[in-house]
């Protein structure tokens, strides 16, 4: 799985995607109410459903800069757990 955000005309958008065949397929997002980065909760709402929907499958998560923050990554470890 992919997490990204992308600022697209004045639409703010955080997705997951999925890799297949060297091509990332958005299969989840969020429309932001906000421009620039987004927080904990916002990359909760978009992570936890992929974890639940994909459970069956060994998943990674790979995100760029923006998603290195230690905190995100020990929520995001949680959620799989509880999820």
């Amino acid at each position: 799985m992919v997490l990204d955000r992308t600022q697209w005309q004045n639409i703010n958008i955080l997705m997951i995607s999925v890799v297949c065949k060297k091509r990332a397929l958005p299969i989840y997002w969020k429309i932001l109410s906000h421009k620039g980065a987004s927080n904990l909760t916002e990359k909760q709402a978009v992570i936890r459903p992929m974890l639940i929907l994909l459970k069956k499958y060994q998943r990674i998560l790979v995100g760029d800069r923006e998603f290195c923050a230690p905190q995100s990554s020990a929520n995001i470890i949680f959620i799989d757990h509880i999820g």
